[in-house]
């Protein structure tokens, strides 16, 4: 057996990592020989960052107001962004990102998995989007994913004051542009309809109840939720203690805005908070808090400034 043991080792494929060590050793050939690599870790390191200040420079350039969680870019300034990358968010062999960034601090959101580009039709209004199908505009623009879960949605951004977009050709003195917004979330094999995108955090609110403490979420990779029992309204309190409803986070709208539900067997749902955010001239805004969301915080977590 030991004789079997050495010659299956032997057989396996090795790596040999000397011509990539002697490439980051020639990075820095004026740095010590104990030094080379770490001094070449760190070249790359400042280099990362470099570029990805020109890339926020380019970005902000091009960009405009939009819906919280999207990114409307105009295209004269993305001629600037000569090599865009495929990038996907999650680390290899996972089919969600899991918040690696926060990952200390919130409890991280694993019932949404993979994304896909089922169709979901908007409504014809300012922010108006086909974020999933293959809309084709007439000046030859079509919607398009790259992966990252996000879909690219040309739109016609209407000049003046206010910021607003139609999902059409671009008419004169309006500007082409391109609305990114998160793919509709992936339904797993045998899920029911409507749970997409779903989380249940009732568990953790439960024992937190227990002594008034926080529970955060990093629900779908893009939301701080922080839920603060010390404030929970006595009202939602009795529904979860006496009549056992749970607690849902969903995503609303076109945009999947974080939305918390209170539901149960012997509860009537309703909405409990909502993502708050308000631009003149854009539809489905929500300038005002919702019945019992004092104990609820939600904060947009991936802005360009935290990437």
């Amino acid at each position: 057996q030991q004789g079997s043991a050495e010659a299956a080792t032997s057989s396996q494929a090795t790596f040999d990592a000397t011509p990539y060590v002697m490439k980051l050793r020639a990075l820095v050939p004026n740095s010590p020989p104990s030094e080379q690599l770490r001094d070449a870790v760190r070249l790359f390191s400042n280099r990362l960052e470099e570029v990805e200040t020109q890339v926020t420079a380019v970005l902000a350039k091009a960009r405009h107001p939009s819906a919280p969680s999207t990114l409307l870019l105009t295209e004269p300034g993305l001629a600037l962004a000569t090599s865009p990358e495929k990038l996907w968010p999650s680390p290899h062999s996972k089919p969600e990102g899991d918040g690696e960034s926060r990952g200390a601090t919130l409890s991280h959101d694993q019932n949404d998995g993979a994304t896909t580009t089922q169709s979901e039709n908007g409504e014809a209004t300012e922010t108006t989007d086909d974020r999933a199908g293959a809309t084709e505009t007439q000046d030859g623009r079509q919607t398009f994913t790259a992966g990252a879960g996000v879909v690219a949605t040309p739109v016609a951004v209407l000049p003046g004051k206010d910021t607003t977009i139609r999902l059409r050709p671009v008419q004169e003195g309006e500007l082409a542009g391109w609305i990114l917004a998160r793919e509709p979330h992936y339904r797993f094999q045998g899920g029911e309809a409507g749970t997409e995108g779903v989380v249940d955090v009732t568990d953790a609110v439960m024992n937190a109840l227990r002594n008034r403490d926080k529970v955060q979420v990093l629900y779908d990779h893009r939301f701080a939720m922080t839920f603060t029992l010390d404030l929970l309204p006595r009202t939602v309190e009795e529904e979860l203690v006496k009549r056992r409803a749970r607690v849902l986070i969903e995503p609303d709208g076109k945009w999947a805005l974080p939305r918390v539900i209170l539901v149960g067997n012997k509860t009537t749902r309703r909405c409990i908070g909502k993502y708050l955010w308000y631009i003149h001239g854009w539809n489905d805004t929500q300038k005002r808090p919702v019945k019992f969301q004092r104990w609820i915080a939600m904060d947009f977590i991936r802005s360009l400034d935290a990437i």
